[in-house]
């Protein structure tokens, strides 16, 4: 769904989105429909696209390129999570808690990410995997297919974590 470009163009304008009066209640929180103020070519979001939705402005950098998109069942970003620089949060993935997701990470498919876990770099969260705890999840490291990653574990590096396997306590895991 688009609007017409004139809407919301302008020199001034350092705003990556804005926040619509569209909105849905999880968990007894109400979040808000985005709207991009700019195009983001890297997530293929165009000036005016809709995107998914966030509790408040400190849920979304405004700052990079990081988006948080819109889709049959869009993402959710809320509580304290945090997602900036060129992070993308699609397909009914969730972010919340004091989670962080940064750098070119990629949370999608209906994972998870929360509590006080970190993903970032080019590490990838997709098809029902949960990060969460202290766990942390970067450089190249995937964690797919209803894998998890807990407690104050870290994956790194080329790490593979998938198919119900659970990296847990303070192990590490590089590949």
């Amino acid at each position: 769904m688009k609007s017409s470009k004139n809407e919301f163009s302008g020199a001034a304008n350092t705003q990556k989105y804005r926040l619509t009066d569209k909105t849905v209640q999880k968990d007894g929180r109400t979040l808000y429909q985005i709207q991009a103020l700019r195009d983001i070519p890297e997530h293929n979001v165009e000036e005016g696209d809709l995107g998914g939705f966030i509790e408040h402005k400190k849920n979304l950098s405004q700052k990079g390129d990081a988006w948080v998109c819109d889709g049959l069942y869009p993402a959710l970003v809320y509580g304290n999570a945090r997602v900036s620089g060129d992070a993308l949060i699609e397909n009914s993935a969730y972010v919340f808690g004091n989670a962080k997701v940064y750098g070119n990470a990629k949370v999608k498919d209906s994972a998870e990410v929360y509590g006080n876990a970190k993903v970032y770099g080019n590490a990838k969260i997709e098809d029902r995997a949960k990060i969460y705890g202290n766990a942390q999840v970067c450089d190249y490291a995937v964690v797919s297919d209803e894998g998890e990653v807990k407690d104050s574990a870290i994956a790194y590096g080329e790490a593979r974590v998938y198919y119900n396997e659970v990296l847990s306590d303070k192990m590490k895991l590089d590949m």
